[in-house]
């Protein structure tokens, strides 16, 4: 599905593989939005994913008087690591 979406609204340079052994697992050339697939699909789907949580707990910050909001909210928090 990725790779339709990029072929469609993406031009590239044709370029080499890097060496032949490339050739064998399907791979005709260096560039690696093509060879990734669904790259730009998956990007989407982790930020959307991410923004989501962070708006979730934002709302149930602002209902915090709420039990159920104090549960999704505990759900949704996502703690900084290493700080």
């Amino acid at each position: 599905m990725g790779a339709e979406i990029t072929e469609a609204t993406m031009r590239f340079r044709e370029t080499s593989p890097v060496n032949d052994n490339f050739e064998l697992f399907g791979m005709e050339d260096k560039n690696f939005m093509m060879n990734s697939g669904s790259y730009f699909v998956i990007q989407i789907g982790l930020c959307t994913y991410f923004v989501g949580k962070w708006l979730i707990n934002l709302v149930c910050r602002k209902f915090a008087k709420y039990e159920t909001a104090r549960l999704v909210g505990i759900w949704a928090y996502q703690a900084k690591v290493g700080t």
